[in-house]
């Protein structure tokens, strides 16, 4: 009992179970059920587990162990890779499986993750049928686990061991994001969506504006939110302050870019790598930040947030006379789920005239980047703000 008990302190994740299993192949036996149930012994549970170590889960125990695993490669964005991860975890939980997340995450080519191989349940199932091996569509696209549970349930009931499995796996601590060191001076980061969004180009001849094919459902935030984040966060004393911009097509990285000219603090980051922005954005004390799923391996990958800036549409308020600052802070979204789960205050900006923010959201709501709706988003809004959680 004392060499079992030995080794189990010196296992960590699944490097036990290649020992074990080598040791099986090697003699020329297949596991046989005791022998699973001798590695289900083995095997640590997540929370109590003190590092990780990877390995090849087709080896040759690859028949004493279930994985829910991706069937093919990821897809989308940085931010669509990481929602497809947290549901792959939610999925394991549910179903009592093992996970196995992904070596390589769209987005992210300088990080490489030390351990991939989870366990995040205390009683898994040792029933391949049971664990999924499906494609990243999936697993992103899933309101329901396969146990029918709602996956935003679990992630309410789970958030805890969700977030610290996400930070081991993408190596996140007080002092580190993404595996990279933070800077020592708190950072205000402020992050506009262009790109995707807001491509397109001028006829020389005639002067009009001709858009790229850009995604309808992520209408950009009018530059009026970036203003009023800009001023509150210009007021903060021993601050870096940095705007983070993929290129100039975004009517509000352009205006900002003119600000920056003469407020020397601004520090602009356009069209720079992502690795870097991604970096100092995890690693900010406040972030103002844009639509899309971005936001998600911001929060995901920062234990330094307290204070995310984020802009109201219309359509989160059921009144129809009266703007509430409670109908703006109904909580909608996983988004902001996840705020309240990692104890972040979140800051909601909205147009403070009712029939400039009707028009606002009507013009806006299929986004097409067209010459209008462009001159909307540059348009010198009153805004007002309320803090929702705190």
């Amino acid at each position: 009992m004392k060499t079992r008990s030995t080794f189990s302190d010196f296992c960590s994740c699944f490097l036990c179970i290649a020992i074990l299993a080598s040791e099986a192949y090697s003699s020329n036996q297949m596991p046989t059920s005791s022998f699973r149930s001798s590695l289900l012994r083995e095997l640590p549970y997540f929370e109590s587990t003190p590092r990780c170590e990877h390995v090849d889960p087709y080896g040759v125990y690859s028949n004493a162990v279930a994985f829910l695993d991706l069937e093919g490669e990821m897809f989308g964005r940085l931010g669509n890779n990481l929602i497809t991860i947290e549901n792959m975890v939610l999925e394991s939980i549910a179903s009592n499986c093992l996970v196995l997340l992904p070596t390589r995450i769209i987005g992210l080519p300088f990080y490489a993750p030390s351990c991939n191989a989870f366990n995040a349940t205390q009683n898994y199932s040792i029933r391949k049928k049971k664990c999924l091996h499906k494609p990243a569509e999936h697993f992103y696209f899933a309101k329901y686990a396969s146990t029918g549970k709602l996956m935003s349930d679990l992630r309410h009931t789970h958030g805890t061991i969700l977030e610290s499995l996400l930070k081991r796996y993408l190596s996140i601590n007080e002092t580190h994001a993404y595996g990279m060191a933070c800077p020592r001076e708190p950072l205000f980061s402020i992050h506009i969506r262009s790109g995707d969004t807001t491509q397109g180009s001028y006829e020389k001849d005639s002067g009009q504006y001709r858009p790229a094919e850009v995604h309808q459902d992520y209408a950009p935030y009018p530059t009026s939110f970036y203003a009023q984040v800009l001023r509150k966060a210009l007021e903060l004393e021993n601050t870096r302050l940095f705007v983070f911009c993929e290129d100039y097509s975004s009517p509000s990285c352009s205006t900002l870019s003119n600000i920056a000219v003469s407020v020397p603090r601004i520090e602009l980051r356009i069209g720079m790598p992502l690795e870097e922005d991604l970096r100092m954005l995890a690693c900010s004390k406040d972030v103002a930040i844009s639509p899309g799923t971005f936001f998600k391996a911001i929060i995901v990958g920062s234990k330094h947030i307290y204070t995310f800036e984020h802009y109201s549409h219309l359509q989160h308020v059921k009144q129809k006379k009266k703007i509430r600052s409670s109908a703006r802070c109904s909580i909608k979204w996983s988004f902001f789920r996840d705020v309240m789960r990692s104890g972040v205050r979140l800051t909601k900006y909205f147009i403070s005239d009712e029939s400039e923010a009707n028009e606002f959201e009507r013009a806006t709501k299929q986004w097409k980047n067209n010459d209008y709706q462009r001159h909307l988003i540059r348009k010198d809004y009153p805004m007002k703000s309320t803090i929702c959680l705190q």
